[in-house]
């Protein structure tokens, strides 16, 4: 039997959705096997690269700059290399500075108090936080919620914590079928 990433598409028959992105990720010497699996469904990527991606995470409501906080938090706690380059970039381009970068990357959740973050991108990597697979998973306290609550609108919140959601159950899947090795940094 054959492992998901053995069967992975060629490039060649990754859908026009997604070309580009496969392509910017391997020119940067990034493993696709994910991209490229994911290819077997046209309705996979169309949801994960159009409907997430292109109509919410890219649209939402809340701050671009703290979604790629967010974003940048669990995929440092996922260990995911694609992520990693893609989502540097992104970042970069919405204002978060490399320091923040470096931060949200290198450090533990009890080393964050000091490694410099602003108080509100603290924030958002407790969030992230408490939301991954890769850390005990436990309700959120309450100063994180009223911490949360004083920061954004509920409307700004719900998408936050739906793209938190959807990013890392898609991170927990990554390390399941096998895409990326369970090497959680912190």
């Amino acid at each position: 039997m054959t492992n998901f990433v053995e069967r992975s598409l060629p490039v060649d028959q990754v859908p026009p959705i997604l070309i580009q992105h496969v392509n910017n990720l391997e020119a940067a010497g990034v493993d696709t096997a994910f991209h490229r699996y994911m290819s077997h469904s046209q309705k996979a990527c169309d949801f994960y690269w159009g409907r997430f991606y292109a109509d919410f995470f890219n649209q939402t409501t809340a701050p671009r700059r703290d979604i790629e906080v967010v974003r940048l938090r669990l995929a440092a706690l996922s260990g995911c290399s694609f992520c990693r380059t893609h989502d540097v970039s992104s970042a970069l381009a919405c204002g978060v500075d490399q320091g923040t970068i470096d931060a949200l990357f290198e450090s533990t959740t009890e080393a964050l108090e000091i490694a410099g973050l602003s108080n509100h991108d603290k924030i958002l990597a407790a969030l992230a936080d408490s939301i991954s697979p890769f850390t005990p998973i436990f309700p959120m306290d309450a100063s994180l919620q009223d911490s949360l609550e004083s920061e954004y609108t509920n409307e700004e919140l719900a998408e936050i914590l739906m793209v938190a959601g959807v990013l890392a159950g898609v991170g927990a899947m990554l390390v399941a079928a096998g895409f990326i090795p369970l090497e959680c940094e912190l």
